[in-house]
């Protein structure tokens, strides 16, 4: 089995931003075999960890995106120059391949719509139903990737 590593991130006093962690909180339910983190947000000291795993899954809340998609990553330099604010997870990858030689062979993005930034700890109704159907969606992503 591929070892697996989840990281979900987002402020959860932000409403709708916290959902990334609150997929988490669920997934570690459906998959006690992976490793989970749960972060406000990414930093490159997460580079070593993610060396050591096959496959590693990023979930992040976004108002981009109106419904559940998912990036497949690659490691990227990041073009807004070193700064801890703004810690992308392609550019993590890129880190990891140049300090480890190696990146997980697996590494998605998913990001689950987000709609309210208020100051609150509870997701939106509409973010709700969105996190349904993102574990839905993570589930059949998973499980096809994993019979590979």
């Amino acid at each position: 089995m591929k070892k697996t590593l989840v990281i979900g991130y987002g402020n959860t006093l932000r409403g709708d931003d916290g959902a990334g962690i609150a997929a988490v909180r669920t997934l570690k339910i459906i998959y006690p075999q992976f490793n989970f983190l749960s972060l406000h947000q990414l930093t490159p000291d997460l580079t070593e960890t993610i060396s050591y795993y096959d496959a590693v899954y990023f979930i992040d809340a976004s108002v981009d995106v109106s419904e559940v998609t998912r990036i497949n990553l690659r490691p990227e330099v990041s073009t807004v120059g070193i700064n801890t604010h703004v810690v992308l997870p392609q550019n993590l990858l890129n880190t990891c391949l140049n300090l480890y030689g190696r990146v997980p062979g697996e590494s998605f993005l998913f990001h689950i719509p987000a709609y309210n930034y208020d100051f609150s700890e509870e997701l939106s109704i509409s973010t709700q139903e969105r996190m349904q159907e993102f574990i839905r969606y993570f589930s059949a992503s998973v499980s096809a990737e994993h019979q590979k």
